[in-house]
């Protein structure tokens, strides 16, 4: 009882885990001990696995970091950190095709491995606050403190001088493909040659009063950007200017799903499920997730063509036919949904309170995993198989295949 098990198709090999982090393997029906003891392994973009262990460093107090490919069943050691870990419990770790990635929010560290290389960075960003990938495959992460861009062999920070504004809410790319942040409180900043350029986001109903951009900025099929705002509901970016639309009710907005089978528009608002088709007026269901009193700020699209209607508290299934609000006898589902992605098999990834759990159109299933455990923030399909995942206590990707 207890094992975690992983495939490695590039060997046909299966990999059990157990909850004292031994391993051993099986291949051609054969069991096969590996030495090797660790609390994270993760599947690497290579086809390999990687081992990520802690171990306690008894004369300074700290806790050091070791990593290990796993090729077939061959362990290799491939790097040791110093003893400088603190909080190991809050630790990251991430990989993608050249690096490694060692985060401790506790210490501030930011620490990225190649070919056993440690390049340290000092930050004090918040990696699990807002993200995206841009069409080169570019990490972008942000927050209050600043936007760093992790590219091939280089972090790239941007701060105040650079234009930056801080408290960054949504992270996109504009139909012009240029990089646009949306600040909490300072407008839009557009990232023009290395330089961020401030549009300023006026307020049509106080003048002297700021508009606050939430999360939740979406592209839509033709490129218009839609962001959420307060007290506007919505705004949208085109590229070069900021369109207001017109009679839409004094409130907020937390996020935006585009359905271009029903040719319309959704968003989670103050006053519910707010839906604009692309042809006429729009309309608004006093809809609550779960029947209880929070907004929804997640939107996804089952495979049954039914909408998923997230709120941190509570989830509602909604279609034209009808509104179940869960849970009920047939799905005991009673959590919210901070966050949502569907897969091309037509399953919906949440993101929680809980951590991390999958919809698959009949039935909730709680997928366990020690890094994503608790509080998710954010999630993103990068492809067909990943998903970025940001969490309270961690950031990485999920081979969801």
């Amino acid at each position: 009882t207890g094992f975690r098990i992983y495939y490695a198709s590039k060997f046909g090999v299966f990999y059990f885990l157990d909850l004292e982090g031994l391993f051993a393997a099986v291949k051609n029906s054969q069991r096969i001990e590996l030495k090797a003891k660790g609390a994270v392994f993760l599947p690497g973009m290579d086809g390999d696995f990687y081992l990520h262990s802690v171990s306690a460093h008894p004369k300074q107090g700290k806790a050091q970091i070791a990593i290990s490919r796993i090729s077939d069943t061959v362990i290799t050691p491939i790097y040791r950190t110093d003893p400088v870990f603190s909080n190991t419990e809050l630790v990251t770790f991430v990989i993608d095709q050249d690096h490694f990635y060692v985060f401790d929010p506790f210490d501030k560290r930011f620490i990225r491995v190649f070919q056993k290389k440690e390049e340290k960075y000092r930050t004090d960003l918040n990696l699990g606050w807002n993200h995206m990938i841009d069409r080169e495959g570019n990490l972008w992460l942000g927050g209050p403190h600043g936007l760093t861009r992790v590219f091939g062999f280089h972090v790239l920070h941007y701060t105040e001088e650079d234009g930056y504004q801080p408290n960054s809410q949504s992270l996109f790319t504009d139909a012009n493909e240029d990089l646009v942040v949306a600040s909490f409180d300072r407008g839009l900043q557009v990232m023009k040659n290395g330089k961020f350029e401030t549009v300023p986001v006026r307020n049509r109903y106080n003048p002297t009063a700021r508009v606050n951009l939430y999360p939740g900025a979406r592209r839509d099929s033709k490129g218009i950007a839609h962001i959420m705002t307060v007290p506007h509901t919505v705004i949208r970016w085109d590229g070069k200017k900021i369109i207001y639309p017109e009679n839409y009710p004094i409130g907020g907005a937390f996020c935006f799903f585009e359905d271009p089978e029903k040719q319309s528009f959704y968003y989670g608002t103050d006053h519910g499920l707010f839906i604009q088709p692309y042809l006429g007026e729009h309309t608004v269901l006093p809809i609550f997730p779960g029947k209880k009193k929070n907004k929804i700020v997640a939107i996804a699209k089952d495979r049954k063509g039914r909408l998923v209607l997230g709120g941190f508290q509570g989830t509602t299934l909604y279609s034209k036919d009808e509104t179940i609000h869960l849970p009920t006898a047939e799905m005991p589902y009673d959590l919210g949904a901070n966050a949502m992605a569907g897969d091309q098999k037509g399953n919906i990834w949440i993101g929680n309170n809980d951590g991390l759990w999958m919809f698959n159109g009949e039935h909730f299933q709680k997928i366990k995993n020690n890094r994503f455990n608790d509080f998710i923030a954010s999630m993103l399909m990068v492809d067909s198989s990943w998903l970025f995942i940001g969490g309270l206590r961690a950031f990485g990707l999920l081979d969801v295949r």
